[in-house]
């Protein structure tokens, strides 16, 4: 018997965002791929996205 385990958060410029389902992980993981440039205006697309963590120095905080 073999487990699969599928992520539900996504990094964006070093935030970790929990975005809920898998399938929500992977449309936004896709998305950051094919908008490399655009990493800033990923809450505008993924309004759902909620932030649960970041890197503070060589550390990281969850929030």
């Amino acid at each position: 018997m073999s487990a699969t385990s599928e992520t539900t958060t996504v990094v964006v410029d070093g935030r970790v965002y929990e975005m809920g389902s898998s399938e929500r992980a992977r449309e936004a993981a896709e998305w950051v791929y094919e908008h490399p440039d655009e990493a800033t205006q990923f809450e505008d697309h993924f309004a759902d996205a909620v932030i649960v963590g970041t890197p503070v120095g060589s550390t990281f905080r969850q929030q």
